[in-house]
């Protein structure tokens, strides 16, 4: 962990169990596909500089996959991009200048193992950012309601394996 972040991973951890326990007052038995999330910023306000928004969150990722091995429960890392016009419209990289264009923090998805809904399978690997960021990063698109006004949503999940 980057040692900006290290010396608080006590604190993140203490977020990230608070957190749970407030998720499992949310959870139905019945249903496996309920999640959470959480804006990168309200873990910690140095998250409110877009300049620690892409390292940080990977990094806060980390600890808290590592945290949540033997658990039941499960998260990802959500990186909403710009909305546009053009389909497929897949980044190769992620460039300061796009993170500063982005007006929403980063997401973490908190959910139980087993639900299948946070990634599914219409989404497109994106293996050079696979590669560079040592974990599988998929693609996506929502399109904005209503349809008549044609813009996509783009966003990037960023997924550790166990």
């Amino acid at each position: 962990m980057d040692g900006k972040y290290r010396n608080k991973q006590e604190v993140y951890i203490e977020f990230l169990n608070k957190w749970i326990v407030d998720f499992k007052r949310q959870l139905d038995s019945k249903n496996k596909n309920i999640f959470d999330d959480v804006h990168i910023n309200d873990i910690d306000p140095i998250f409110e500089d877009k300049s620690n928004w892409l390292t940080g969150s990977l990094e806060i990722l980390k600890l808290f996959k590592k945290h949540l091995a033997n658990t039941d429960f499960d998260i990802i890392l959500c990186i909403f991009l710009n909305r546009t016009k053009l389909k497929n419209n897949i980044p190769k990289s992620i460039t300061q200048k796009e993170i500063n264009r982005i007006t929403t923090p980063p997401s973490l998805y908190l959910f139980r193992k087993g639900n299948k809904t946070m990634i599914k399978p219409t989404k497109h690997i994106v293996d050079n950012l696979s590669t560079k960021y040592k974990c599988n990063v998929y693609f996506g698109e929502n399109q904005e309601s209503p349809p008549e006004q044609r813009f996509l949503y783009r966003f990037l999940y960023f997924v550790i394996d166990n």
